[in-house]
């Protein structure tokens, strides 16, 4: 009996030596792993605090280009708004072109419908002009031929010499200067020999405005006076 006990706990004895020595052979595993494990924690961990700085630049860099590009897009838009605003007023520009361009071309014709007319009566003018100018030459040269002539002194008087007058002495002058006065009122000056009759002769031509019969008449008296 005795011998089948201690056969029993020489048995129980080699289970328990053979467990222990498994669970030694475990423990010992495990305890590498964990050792592993740590091993490959403190590695990740040690990249992952070498990683933070190099992110966090990025990081920065990346607000600072936000911030950039959201500064740049607020000006585009301020562009664009400008551009929007410009091409409006372009297109009420366009938009009154026609109505601008005909009033233009109105403009413009009448101009041109205005300066034909001037050139017309510029011709007319001319052509009155040249023909008053001959007509006065005509009248000098006729004047001239029955002893009358006219010079101008200064810019407002007229001296008209007489001629053939005196039957003795035809080559004799007689002479006065004349001219209108600030009043529109005719004036005689040095006018020789002196007429007696200049005052009422000078009232006459005032009120009737007949030159040419005031100078018949003015011939009449130097006539009177060379007898």
């Amino acid at each position: 009996m005795l011998q089948e006990v201690r056969a029993i706990s020489s048995a129980i004895n080699r289970d328990c030596a053979h467990a222990r020595s498994e669970l030694d052979c475990w423990a010992d595993g495990m305890k590498e792993n964990i050792n592993s494990v740590e091993a490959q924690h403190v590695e990740v961990m040690r990249e992952c605090r070498d990683a933070v700085p190099p992110l966090e630049a990025e990081k920065l860099a990346i607000e600072q280009s936000s911030a950039t590009a959201s500064k740049e897009l607020a000006e585009q838009d301020s562009e664009c708004a400008a551009i929007a605003a410009e091409a409006a007023a372009l297109k009420a520009q366009l938009t009154a072109l026609p109505a601008e361009l005909d009033t233009l071309t109105r403009l413009e014709s009448e101009a041109k419908a205005a300066l034909e007319s001037e050139r017309s009566a510029l011709t007319d003018a001319e052509a009155q002009g040249a023909h008053e100018s001959r007509e006065l030459t005509k009248g000098v040269v006729f004047y001239k031929k029955l002893g009358l002539e006219f010079h101008r002194r200064g810019d407002d008087r007229l001296k008209l010499i007489f001629t053939m007058v005196d039957a003795a002495s035809p080559e004799r002058e007689f002479s006065f200067d004349v001219y209108v006065n600030g009043e529109d009122v005719f004036q005689v000056e040095q006018c020789e020999p002196a007429v007696s009759a200049l005052p009422e002769l000078l009232a006459k031509v005032n009120a009737d405005n007949d030159f040419s019969a005031f100078v018949r008449a003015m011939r009449q008296q130097f006539k009177a006076l060379a007898r």
